[in-house]
């Protein structure tokens, strides 16, 4: 089961946490120009954590445009938004592997450009 989307303020994006049977962990993170895919078998010790894959944002020069103005006016909502949407699409992406293995097949055989059309900005 995926844990709640967490925002991390000041522009820091958002993440999402998954264990799998085996007992490794999936953590999604969207920042302002590409999503990550990271797995590691224990999430309280970051060094562990391996990238499986790295994504472009298809919007990701109005992400930073954006990001400049969130520091000045703190509104970040529309941004939170965005990045709940590309959460659900990696989600549904990745599906539910049961292991670490299946994970590493899971998101290599992801299309590189998937993420194109899921903001508004595309």
């Amino acid at each position: 089961m995926w844990t709640e989307p967490q925002h991390i303020p000041d522009g820091g994006g958002s993440v999402q946490l998954m264990r799998l049977k085996d007992g490794h962990f999936v953590l999604i993170s969207v920042g302002v120009s590409t999503v990550k895919v990271f797995t590691t078998p224990d999430r309280s010790d970051i060094t562990r954590c391996r990238e499986l894959r790295e994504f472009p944002m298809p919007s990701g020069i109005d992400r930073i445009s954006q990001n400049v103005v969130e520091q000045i006016t703190h509104s970040s909502q529309q941004r939170h938004s965005e990045d709940l949407l590309v959460l659900e699409h990696v989600r549904r992406a990745i599906g539910w592997p049961e292991s670490g293995s299946d994970l590493v097949s899971s998101v290599e055989s992801i299309d590189f450009n998937f993420l194109r059309g899921v903001t508004k900005h595309d």
